[in-house]
């Protein structure tokens, strides 16, 4: 799971450029909180899990890790999506609370990781440990 983790970090991280470089081009900040969080959860906990998975194999191994993953990308999409759509119609009625919706995947998807480092996370299981042995 962490290079999916990387890879998909990855296209968030283009995505989030691309919309930083139009806002930019097109002197419009309305999208600025996507931007921001695109980046932030998107591109840098993306990077991070999957640094995390790639360095403790049990955990990545673990269905913890796929939950962690899909809750995540669903999302991020879902709230990214739904945010979008506010910031642009300035429709508070649906989009607030799908956009909430949307962070309580998000929520649920740290708690996956969480459980997943506290279960199989163990300083002397690294994979660079176990293969210098």
């Amino acid at each position: 799971m962490g290079v999916r983790f990387l890879k998909i970090g990855v296209l968030y991280f283009i995505l989030s450029m691309g919309l930083g470089m139009y806002m930019s081009m097109a002197k419009d900040y309305v999208l600025a909180g996507v931007h921001a969080h695109v980046n932030l959860i998107g591109w840098l906990s993306m990077a991070v899990s999957g640094v995390i998975y790639i360095l403790f194999p049990r955990a990545d191994n673990s269905a913890l890790a796929k939950w962690h993953f899909w809750l995540m990308n669903l999302g991020v999409i879902v709230m990214m999506g739904s945010l979008i759509t506010l910031l642009l119609t300035k429709e508070e009625t649906p989009w607030g609370p799908i956009i909430g919706a949307g962070g309580a995947l998000l929520i649920l998807s740290a708690i996956c990781l969480l459980i997943n480092l506290f279960k199989n996370v163990n300083i002397n299981e690294t994979r660079t440990s176990r293969n210098s042995k």
